[in-house]
């Protein structure tokens, strides 16, 4: 699934199984040119309100009718959209190699539950700048999962019980 046209008819699809392509997919759905490395460097948002809605779309549709579904591609490997994608419904996730150790990390650190909320929090921020959700994702990352903002995992971590933080206020 790489073009959001696809989306609309996953009702209707004869499939064994349905995989997202990231990257390619969050270019369609926001307008870039995947091969502008300078639109896709401006532009290019995993957290934007619509990429979430529409990969929200497709796992409620693979779970409705018992599909398995995964994605890959850069959202995939990056570590810090790992709370994202759970929350989304994503269990089968494809990660470049030098990823999978890290990233295995940081899942075994997830509450789904968690993971849910952090996404509807996202979604509730779509008229801020992506900079902001960038931010705020970065801030959840670090309490929630000991994940720094370079993308190394703090390995004395403990999560924290104290409120989530919000788009204000660490």
């Amino acid at each position: 699934m790489e073009v959001p046209s696809v989306i609309d008819q996953l009702d209707n699809l004869d499939a064994d199984f349905f995989s997202v392509g990231s990257n390619d997919l969050i270019c369609s759905l926001l307008g870039i040119d995947r091969y502008d490395k300078e639109s896709v460097k401006q532009k290019y948002d995993p957290v934007n309100f619509t990429v979430l809605t529409e990969l929200q779309k497709v796992t409620a549709a693979g779970d409705k009718r018992g599909i398995p579904t995964s994605i890959c591609g850069d959202m995939a490997s990056q570590a810090k959209y790992m709370a994202v994608l759970l929350g989304l419904g994503f269990r089968k996730l494809s990660s470049g190699v030098d990823d999978i150790t890290r990233n295995k990390e940081v899942i075994s650190r997830i509450d789904t539950q968690e993971a849910r909320l952090l996404v509807e929090h996202l979604k509730s921020m779509k008229a801020e700048p992506r900079e902001d959700r960038e931010r705020y994702l970065a801030q959840w990352n670090e309490k929630h999962l000991g994940l720094k903002p370079d993308g190394t995992v703090n390995l004395n971590w403990q999560k924290s019980d104290g409120p989530a933080p919000t788009s204000e206020h660490p």
